[in-house]
């Protein structure tokens, strides 16, 4: 379905299945990957202890409703046209609405491997093809502000006030 859809207050239950912890790890500087982190004979006792008072402060986010989310979809006519996207205004594509600018990979690589750019994976205007192309943005920050208050020092997650 073209066009953009909008969801407003997504239960975050819902979405705790979801979370990518790994980010929440790299922040506290942790090495190693997820969930394997919380068995490592170095730093598991840490990571498990850390992890178990992020859990906690979820549910307890939950159970206050601290914060909203909310999150807002589109899938969009579009096509490349050399290393850019062209997205258009309908699905005519007579009128170019957007035009997306995407720098190739930049990490060198081996001999014969190609460095992608996201117009690779769309279909170029002049092989006929109607591609599409989707976008999103989340947030779960609705309201956190009111609860973002406390300027108390803390000593672990759970004594946070946000």
């Amino acid at each position: 379905m073209a066009g953009v859809r909008v969801f407003e207050d997504v239960p975050l239950e819902e979405l705790v299945r979801y979370i990518d912890w790994m980010p929440f790890f790299n922040a506290w500087e942790f090495a190693g990957k997820f969930p394997d982190i919380l068995t490592d004979p170095v730093v598991g006792e840490a990571a498990s202890n850390l992890y178990a008072d992020a859990r906690r402060m979820l549910k307890d986010m939950i159970a206050g409703r601290w914060t909203r989310a909310a999150a807002v979809i589109g899938f969009f006519p579009a096509n490349s046209v050399d290393e850019d996207i062209e997205v258009y205004a309908d699905e005519s594509r007579g009128e170019v609405l957007h035009r997306l600018h995407h720098l190739r990979q930049q990490k060198p690589k081996p001999a014969g491997q190609p460095h992608f750019a996201l117009a690779d994976f769309v279909a170029p205007r002049e092989s006929g093809v109607q591609d599409w192309i989707g976008a999103f943005a989340v947030t779960a920050g609705i309201g956190s502000t009111t609860r973002c208050t406390s300027s108390r020092p803390v000593t672990t997650i759970t004594e946070a006030s946000c």
